[in-house]
């Protein structure tokens, strides 16, 4: 794959996670709908789920592989931003940690009495990395665990990120026809040992045809909020409703449990098989804007000027931007577009992606001197 298809196959996975994540949390409050399918009403705000998936992507899109020190960042100053997103306590520490200047080695290794964590925050996050590496197993898995360890230092904890890693790339593959126990096969294979690799076994044993409350009773619904007790369950989900958006999420809530969790997982591997066109608009449409894509646009271009000057000795001042018409910072919470961004001493542009960009949502925080263009 070259850089632009794996940056739409990325986003894709994206936009299921955040679709997921903010369906499934709206049946913490009714529950009640999932009996009847009733889509819970607009609008569907996000979670902490897709708030770190975003830095995920971020990361991909800018460094083209996971820099476990540079998503460390992102996660933080994103947390900083708005930590009211239902992260965890355990997330919180860490994060609170990370932005105050604590490594994330420490950060992460300091919990649990020096365990770490085993939770299933990691494998909420990690589908997008199997997007992007979905020609590359090998890269697939070593990503997935470096974007695990910044959260989560115990080796079950980065196991479920490697499966959900390895079941997206799976998904994104897999030809129309394909054996959707593939996805469950291919996680085992490359799974390190461990309670999620032993559930995950489980799952490969659980008929397809099984009602999803059966076999989350024997495989977990995200309850105990680990990994063990969550991605047996969204695999095993996932893999049984490829084929249809729609049906994958309702069976995934239906089973409660962890559920803003459980179906950001299954979001971001089911609509790697559906793409775009199998994904309800409807359902996007209730689903709190992320215009995240400009950050995104912008970060890459930031990092393509940052490379280019080191790389020529040239333009060292290309490392500081400006805007054309007004500066305002990034971190704005009314409408503003993306017109073009430029370095403020030589006025060379940095080309953005065409389109128009609203990042009417986005409040991460840019690197000093980094500002938009605001149009009123």
């Amino acid at each position: 794959m070259d850089d632009k298809q794996r940056q739409r196959q990325t986003r894709l996975s994206l936009k299921g996670l955040s679709i997921g994540d903010a369906f499934g949390q709206q049946f913490f409050s009714q529950p009640e709908l999932a009996a009847t399918r009733e889509l819970p009403p607009y609008p569907w705000t996000i979670t902490d789920d897709t708030v770190m998936a975003v830095s995920v992507v971020e990361t991909l899109e800018v460094t083209h592989s996971i820099d476990p020190d540079f998503l460390a960042q992102k996660f933080a100053e994103r947390y900083v931003a708005d930590p009211w997103r239902g992260y965890g306590g355990t997330a919180h520490g860490i994060l609170q940690s990370i932005s105050k200047g604590v490594p994330w080695r420490t950060a992460a290794g300091d919990v649990f009495d020096g365990a770490g964590s085993m939770g299933n925050g990691a494998a909420m996050r990690a589908g997008p990395i199997g997007a992007w590496f979905a020609d590359d197993l090998v890269a697939c898995v070593e990503n997935a665990r470096q974007s695990a360890a910044v959260t989560h230092a115990h080796p079950d904890g980065q196991a479920g990120a490697i499966a959900v890693a390895v079941a997206a790339a799976i998904a994104s593959t897999l030809e129309p026809n394909g054996d959707p126990r593939l996805l469950l096969e291919t996680a085992v294979a490359h799974t390190p040992d461990g309670p999620t690799r032993e559930g995950l076994r489980q799952a490969l044993d659980v008929p397809l045809s099984f009602d999803p409350r059966s076999a989350a009773n024997v495989l977990g619904n995200g309850d105990r909020i680990i990994s063990s007790d969550t991605v047996p369950f969204c695999l095993w989900s996932a893999a049984k409703s490829l084929r249809s958006f729609e049906d994958a999420l309702w069976q995934t809530v239906c089973v409660m449990g962890d559920r803003d969790t459980t179906c950001a997982i299954v979001g971001s591997i089911v609509a790697l098989s559906v793409g775009n066109t199998g994904v309800p608009q409807l359902w996007l449409d209730h689903r709190e804007p992320l215009n995240c894509w400009a950050y995104l646009h912008l970060s890459a271009a930031i990092s393509r000027c940052r490379v280019k000057a080191a790389w020529s000795r040239r333009r060292p001042c290309c490392r500081r931007v400006g805007v054309d018409r007004g500066s305002v910072p990034f971190a704005v919470d009314w409408h503003a577009i993306v017109e073009r961004v430029y370095c403020s001493r030589c006025r060379r542009h940095i080309r953005l992606m065409d389109g128009v960009h609203d990042v009417r949502f986005i409040s991460p925080g840019l690197p000093r001197g980094i500002f938009l263009t605001a149009i009123s």
